[in-house]
């Protein structure tokens, strides 16, 4: 642990709150204010890098994925009428990027919830609008939590890898297409993968010639012993700093046998998830996986400080 002043804190260059090099792992440093002596307080964060994948050329047709893409989706807050602002967002951010994606799921499931089998089957047919993918929609007239929904959506699903992601923002083209090639390649537990936010319509978001890929764990476990409290404080500031979507979290379907998402959290349940992979599979290089290029665009929700 280093104490530096604050004229020095200018000097440390980071590209999305990370480091980002070739070597075999990247230095983060985390700062936090000392009250007592007004200094920073800098804790060295090592993130081992995995790999840089090479990106396969684009097929000209869409690749085939075992993954299923799970959309929870809330209905009761009426927000998502046609017409209101979460609806406008669905219909052009979301499913544009579901058609311009170069990858099929090998289905997609809409988990909603305040939606009733009119409402269910009006956005069935929407979505194959947009898609050759087979379309579930699984209603539930009651109202229901994200993690209640994305249970929903993973119990229904038939894929091996199951893939979040929200309704109201944009994927990247080659979004599932990377994710099917990271677990072909490596099989991690989880993955989860840095974002940006949506600029009007912009949504190509060129890729370089590889996708680089690091350890998960060492976002979220830092190597010095905390206490639990204080490690889910470090690791919703390092969620902060390192552009990282939980909400977005790909896992192999069976981790659901063994971890679920809270169904009673109103806000934090993604977050929670992940460290009960961790708990339940132990801090391994395949644990979980980042990958640091923004592979979707957050167009509208909560902008207030991290979840802690």
């Amino acid at each position: 642990m280093l104490l530096v002043v604050f004229s020095m804190l200018s000097t440390i260059q980071l590209m999305w709150g990370l480091h980002i090099s070739n070597n075999a792992s990247d230095i983060h440093l985390d700062f936090n204010l000392n009250e007592e002596s007004k200094t920073a307080v800098v804790v060295e964060r090592h993130v081992s890098h995995i790999e840089d994948i090479a990106l396969p050329t684009q097929s000209k047709e869409h690749i085939q994925t075992d993954i299923t893409l799970c959309i929870p989706l809330e209905m009761s807050k009426k927000s998502f009428l046609p017409g209101n602002d979460q609806f406008q967002l669905f219909v052009n951010k979301f499913l544009p990027s579901l058609q311009q994606s170069s990858a099929l799921p090998r289905e997609i499931i809409i988990a909603g919830s305040g939606m009733n089998e009119s409402q269910a089957r009006e956005i069935q047919d929407l979505v194959s609008s947009f898609s050759n993918a087979p379309v579930y929609v699984t209603p539930k007239r009651e109202s229901a939590k994200a993690g209640h929904n994305r249970n929903r959506c993973a119990k229904a699903s038939t894929g091996r890898v199951i893939s979040f992601f929200d309704a109201d923002d944009a994927m990247h083209p080659r979004r599932l297409e990377l994710l099917s090639t990271l677990f072909k390649k490596r099989a991690p537990m989880a993955v989860i993968h840095g974002w940006k936010m949506s600029a009007k319509d912009e949504m190509k978001g060129e890729l370089g010639k590889s996708f680089t890929v690091y350890n998960g764990v060492d976002i979220f476990q830092p190597q010095t012993k905390l206490t639990e409290e204080k490690q889910m404080d470090m690791s919703a500031a390092a969620n902060h700093t390192y552009k990282l979507h939980k909400g977005w979290i790909t896992v192999q379907a069976d981790v659901f046998a063994h971890v679920q998402q809270s169904e009673t959290l109103q806000r934090g349940q993604d977050h929670q998830f992940i460290l009960d992979v961790l708990r339940f599979y132990g801090p391994n290089p395949n644990t979980l996986m980042y990958i640091a290029e923004p592979l979707g665009w957050y167009s509208h929700g909560y902008f207030g400080p991290p979840f802690r």
